[in-house]
């Protein structure tokens, strides 16, 4: 079976760069929802990046791999 290659259709650069847009988005939206777990900790948004970016980075990077690999 020949699978196309998704990397035949999209440079790597702009996907990635995308995904960093889309984690970035994200996080900025959750630090801007003000939920009081957040706000009783006085937490930051650099604080919230470092507490979710890594689920929202393989989140994100799982949808996009899955989705480049459906096209």
């Amino acid at each position: 079976m020949n699978r196309v290659q998704w990397t035949n259709f999209f440079k790597r650069k702009k996907v990635i760069d995308l995904a960093h847009k889309i984690i970035n988005q994200i996080i900025k939206s959750i630090y801007l929802e003000k939920l009081k777990i957040h706000t009783s900790h006085h937490l930051t948004l650099r604080e919230i990046d470092l507490l979710y970016r890594w689920s929202v980075y393989v989140a994100v990077n799982t949808f996009m791999e899955r989705l480049l690999l459906s096209v």
